[in-house]
């Protein structure tokens, strides 16, 4: 809980700005007290006793209703889980909804303990060092995203490479099974993320597609696999646009010139018509670099967390310049 009350605020008594407390009080005593007020309901007064008479806009019913059901939301008082389910087969450079082999148990033990022990702890120590030397080799990429995590004090990129936990979800039998079917028996997992969106909170607002031009170089295929530690749906998680092949509308926005991806203007109407992706804990689907793609501003009321794997074959060579914790690709 964030207060409103600023140093003004405190300082107004003794400059003789606003009214006393005492005086700020007479309204509600009135109300409370007053006989004449008995049977009426819906109407204010201010500190003189005065009925004001309100804006169109504070007696508008259908608005005030909407409010309600948003700060229902906002405040994680509404349920937002649902039964809805999505087949993404029927979109293009999407797939699934596919289901982990690990149990619910075993999911809700790994997101625990990515919270307690991996998010908050750094992979390896010495980063000032780190740092000093991704800017001697002019890796300004890497710098950059070494030091968000360290002001943000979440250290969600590569922990595959050191964490038991999310390296047995990179080795899931159901999700190799998947991904051999897309890329061939040999699989190259060439970065992880873990993705946290808190309440009120939007991740990457910006429609984009993961393609990492300047990252990946070479012939072959890339996967991005996107799986829910927590429940994933239309309140906290990301949207698609469908059929972006067919869209001749699109522009490109801006460019990220550390990884390479578009950031593109999307026209209202296709935003309206956005698809949203609905996951249940140890849930995934699979989208390809043609996907475009945004987080929704998460109005659930509760965190959600994910875990997205990039995913290639060996033909395709990982170049390290934009890798805040860069080692050698490893093969699943």
């Amino acid at each position: 809980m964030q207060s409103n009350i600023t140093i003004w605020h405190s300082l107004s008594k003794y400059l003789g700005l606003g009214i006393s407390p005492e005086k700020g009080a007479n309204s509600t005593l009135f109300c409370a007290q007053s006989s004449q007020l008995k049977n009426i309901s819906g109407k204010f007064f201010d500190s003189q006793n005065q009925e004001i008479t309100l804006p169109k806009i504070a007696t508008d019913i259908h608005l005030a209703k909407q409010l309600w059901e948003r700060s229902l939301l906002w405040s994680g008082c509404q349920n937002t889980k649902t039964n809805e389910t999505i087949n993404y087969d029927n979109f293009s450079g999407i797939s699934g909804p596919y289901t982990l082999k690990l149990d619910s148990q075993e999911i809700g033990q790994i997101t625990k303990t990515i919270f307690a022990e991996i998010l908050p702890k750094p992979p390896g120590k010495l980063l000032f060092l780190r740092l000093l030397k991704f800017l001697w080799k002019l890796k300004f990429g890497s710098a950059f995203l070494l030091l968000v995590q360290i002001w943000k004090q979440e250290f969600h990129m590569e922990r595959h490479l050191d964490s038991p936990g999310i390296w047995k979800i990179c080795q899931d039998e159901k999700l190799l099974a998947k991904l051999q079917e897309y890329l061939g028996e040999k699989l190259v997992l060439w970065r992880s993320e873990l993705w946290v969106n808190y309440p009120a909170k939007q991740l990457i607002p910006l429609w984009h597609r993961d393609s990492y031009p300047k990252l990946l170089s070479g012939v072959g295929k890339t996967i991005n696999v996107y799986i829910a530690l927590t429940e994933v749906n239309k309140f906290n998680g990301f949207e698609f646009i469908a059929n972006t092949k067919k869209e001749r509308n699109l522009s490109v926005k801006m460019t990220d010139p550390f990884s390479g991806n578009d950031f593109f203007e999307v026209t209202k109407k296709l935003a309206e018509n956005s698809v949203p992706v609905i996951l249940k804990p140890g849930q995934f689907v699979m989208f390809t670099d043609e996907l475009i793609h945004r987080s929704v501003c998460n109005t659930s009321g509760k965190i959600r967390l994910s875990l997205t794997l990039r995913v290639t074959q060996p033909s395709v060579e990982v170049l390290p310049n934009y890798n805040p914790n860069y080692q050698q690709s490893v093969l699943l």
